[in-house]
């Protein structure tokens, strides 16, 4: 679950860099190789050297795959409740189910809200704090 939010935290910042154009963009390709040098380590670390190539890929896809799926679920024709399934299978869903039962609903949903809301901070957030 810690890559998962890593990556939806790397998400939030990146969707807000956009936001200020060609130099936001290039800040956030700067920021996303920080993140991929840090992920690298990570599964250096975790014992994974000899398959280090294949991880990076795989994590990549992932990690693009999500952000994809996040910024179609903030679409203007996305379903309501759309954030809420791709928090679901991106963050919380661990075993393939389609959907959370009642006890992982309300943590869904929490999430979403949270995203949300800090996408609304971050909106508000004047260029000379990210920069």
């Amino acid at each position: 679950m810690s890559f998962s939010l890593l990556v939806l935290h790397m998400w939030l910042c990146l969707r807000r860099l956009k936001q200020e154009g060609k130099e936001g963009v290039e800040f956030g390709q700067y920021l996303y190789e920080i993140y991929n040098h840090d992920v690298e380590l990570r599964v250096s670390k975790a014992g994974v050297n000899l398959l280090l190539t294949k991880w990076m890929k795989e994590l990549e896809k992932i990690f693009y795959g999500n952000i994809v799926a996040y910024d179609a679920a903030l679409h203007p024709e996305a379903s309501l409740n759309e954030l809420e399934k791709v928090l679901w299978r991106n963050v919380f869903s661990d075993d393939g189910t389609s959907e959370p039962d009642n006890s992982v609903l309300k943590a869904v949903q929490a999430m979403a809200r949270y995203v949300r809301w800090e996408l609304s901070c971050l909106s508000l957030t004047g260029k000379c704090k990210h920069f």
